[in-house]
């Protein structure tokens, strides 16, 4: 089975082969074999795998020749083509803002939770610039409702006794640990035991909120070599065996977690009882809950969106790593890129900072809650 787009590449590559007068027989589809593991040198015909997916093709130039021909007529053209206003389009365009102020919309309607780009196409055709009129042309959920009003009104909703139900498992006078790993996903590993594109810990920070007192404890790997024995190692003995660990959307580092354990048993039970004792804390901003909801979380619960709610000062604006993949390159540069010792320093610094961010404001966001219940 073939998504769409992959189908009308392999057409658009087979259109032009015919066209250059190269006959083509067949189509095959080369792509990596996703449970390759790694034992000792590679072996290419286990690594790839091939599949002819000639019959899959709904190939007709035609429609192919239809297609070169429209977009060869639109840029040819000297005035603004039509827009196609929609969720997919407009979501993370960043010049949504004036698209939307010529057509008289506002960016909320975008932002409404699990909303279809049919949903939009119905707002957009019936000229629904106002969040409060949305109700008239869709079937409305509890999590759109919330946010409706969150939107309409610009005052937050905040449901204290479920955001105290949630927060049961924290014991006061214990320790309270936040954990945050930043991953490497290479597409062929080059350490034993590993598969393709396996999430491979690097790095992890751990902010321990201890007596209303914060300590920082940290690891990030900076050789060419496999992270993990260094970093579980130095884990299980900068996390203790006590008090509740607060990540955020935690089916990530559980499943770091469970895959560590697999590979390094030693350290399988050290693993599951983080696990045990984890909390995600996104789990208070979903908008499917309605515990916590903000307008400037824009219908999103990302670490984000929600940590300059709680402490404005606290942003990824001002800081050279920014996110997970630019950490990737980042670390890669870092361990093997032909660059000077001070450029090394440099990224060692940004890396531990970003991921220091992120535990940081975890605990921020979690002292905040306990004080408000």
């Amino acid at each position: 089975k073939l998504v769409d787009e992959i189908k009308r590449d392999l057409n658009y590559q087979r259109y032009v082969f015919e066209k250059s007068n190269i006959p083509i027989k067949s189509v095959h589809l080369l792509y990596l074999n996703k449970n390759w593991i790694r034992k000792g040198e590679t072996n290419i015909k286990e690594l790839f795998q091939k599949d002819d997916v000639t019959n899959l093709l709904e190939y007709q130039s035609s429609n192919i020749e239809e297609e070169i021909n429209k977009m060869i007529s639109i840029i040819k053209k000297n005035s603004k083509p039509t827009k196609n206003i929609n969720k997919g389009n407009c979501r993370e365009c960043p010049h949504k803002q004036n698209c939307h102020l010529e057509e008289g919309l506002t960016d909320e309607i975008f932002e409404i939770p699990n909303i279809t780009a049919k949903q939009i196409s119905n707002l957009t055709n019936n000229k629904i610039s106002n969040i409060k009129d949305v109700s008239k042309y869709l079937k409305i959920s509890s999590a759109k409702e919330s946010y409706i009003q969150v939107a309409s009104t610009k005052k937050p909703i905040i449901n204290i006794q479920s955001i105290r139900d949630e927060l049961k498992d924290f014991k006061e006078g214990e320790p309270v640990y936040a954990l945050d790993y930043e991953t490497l996903q290479p597409p062929i590993p080059k350490w034993d035991g590993f598969r393709t594109y396996q999430q491979i810990p690097m790095q992890y920070h751990v902010s321990k909120l201890d007596q209303n007192q914060t300590i920082h404890r940290y690891y990030l790997h900076n050789e060419n070599s496999n992270p993990l024995p260094k970093l579980l190692k130095n884990l299980e003995s900068q996390i203790g065996d006590k008090g509740l660990i607060l990540v955020y959307h935690k089916r990530f580092e559980q499943k770091r977690n469970d895959e560590m354990g697999l590979m390094y048993p030693e350290y399988a039970s050290f693993l599951e009882s983080l696990n045990k004792r984890m909390y995600d804390l996104e789990e208070i901003f979903k908008n499917s809950k309605g515990y916590y909801i903000h307008p400037d979380f824009k219908g999103r619960s990302t670490l984000k969106l929600v940590l300059p709610v709680f402490n404005k000062e606290q942003t990824y604006s001002d800081i050279n790593i920014s996110g997970g993949m630019i950490a990737r390159y980042k670390w890669h540069e870092m361990i093997s890129g032909n660059i000077s010792d001070t450029e090394k320093k440099k990224i060692y610094k940004d890396l531990l900072e970003y991921c220091k961010l992120d535990t940081e404001g975890l605990l921020i966001i979690f002292k905040s809650l306990i004080q408000l219940i």
